[in-house]
Order: structure tokens, then C-alpha cells, then sequence
């Protein structure tokens, strides 16, 4: 199995032009290493928030800072000429102080999308629920704003699929050529 581009030449005809196996392996690769690196990096995060909710000292803190910020993803024509629709994308962030008995106050930033704005953010000064090591306070989560292992599962899949699947068929590639040349 060929990967196959397509390229428009003088004559603005199609023509076209095969990926070579070796390419294919190089980009697979790397598209792999990018899935494995985000997938690892993203779900050890989350797995550090669980432990910490699970294991950690639960306190109360305080809200000190909210801000929003608004990103808006361009819209685009698809092949059958309709438009797709912009989305909003709106992150919110954070900021909480907590106090740990006989160690100090401590500060704790988080930020997550959401799907308001305006009115229905966080409260300035709402109480939260915040999660912190014993053993070093500083590290601590927001109850209700963990990250979540599976996001690292599903965005380094997606690259670790797709690698693979380059890499697989290239090698395949390599193998047909090899026998017919025989």
C-alpha cells in the first residue's frame, strides 16, 4: 500500500506522486514518538491529580483571581463548498489561596474550558475545595478542575494511530517491492 500525494503540474493537471517507504517510516515515526510523548505527558498528569485527591490533606481555599480568555476557531469550507461553523473555545483561570496549619499560606493556579462566560464564572472570594501533599503543600489541586488521564489516552492515540498506521504501511510497502523484485 502506497501513500499517495497530489500535486498540480504547469498544465494544472492532477498527477500523483508516491510517498517513498523510507519517508513514510520517517513520518510515521515521528507522528508515534508525538503521540507516545503527548499521551504519556498528559496522562501523568491527570494520574498525579487523582493521586493527590485521593491521597492528599483536603482544606478549604479562597478565590483571589478570575480571568477568562476567548478563543474563537476560524470557520472553514469544506470540499462540498457548505461553511463550518466557528467554535468559541473560553478558558477560565483561577487563582486560590489556601492556609496549611503550622506551614504557611500557599498559592494554587488552575484553568479549565468551560462552556459560559461572563456572569456564571467562578465567584471572586467562593470558598473551593483544595487538595494538597502533605509532604510538600505547594503541590495541590482544585477539586472539580483535576486533569483528566483520558485526555492524554485520546490525543496521543489519535498521533500513535495514525504513526503507526504510516509506519505499518510502509513497511508493507517495502516487503511487496522486495518480492516482486525476486
Amino acid at each position: 500500500m502506497n501513500i499517495q500525494f497530489s500535486g498540480a503540474t504547469r498544465s494544472s493537471q492532477r498527477v500523483g506522486r508516491t510517498l517513498s517507504p523510507r519517508m513514510g517510516i520517517i513520518i510515521g515515526s515521528i507522528f508515534t514518538i508525538i503521540g507516545l510523548a503527548f499521551g504519556a505527558s498528559l496522562s501523568l498528569h491527570g494520574f498525579h491529580d487523582k493521586g493527590i485527591i485521593k491521597n492528599g490533606v483536603q482544606t478549604q481555599g479562597t478565590v483571589i483571581d478570575v480571568y477568562e480568555t476567548t478563543s474563537r476557531s476560524s470557520s472553514s469550507t469544506t470540499s462540498r463548498g457548505s461553511h463550518s461553523s466557528s467554535k468559541t473555545r473560553i478558558t477560565e483561570y483561577i487563582t486560590v489561596t489556601y492556609t496549611v496549619p503550622n506551614k504557611g499560606t500557599y498559592t494554587a493556579k488552575e484553568n479549565r474550558r468551560v462552556s459560559y462566560s461572563g456572569s456564571s464564572r467562578t465567584p471572586l472570594n467562593s470558598t473551593v475545595t483544595v487538595f494538597y501533599d502533605a509532604d510538600q503543600p505547594n503541590d495541590s489541586v482544585v477539586k472539580g478542575w483535576e486533569s483528566k488521564a483520558y485526555s492524554g489516552f485520546l490525543f496521543g492515540g489519535i498521533f500513535l494511530i495514525a504513526g503507526g498506521g504510516v509506519v505499518v504501511s510502509s513497511i508493507m510497502s517495502m516487503r511487496k517491492k522486495k518480492s516482486e523484485a525476486l
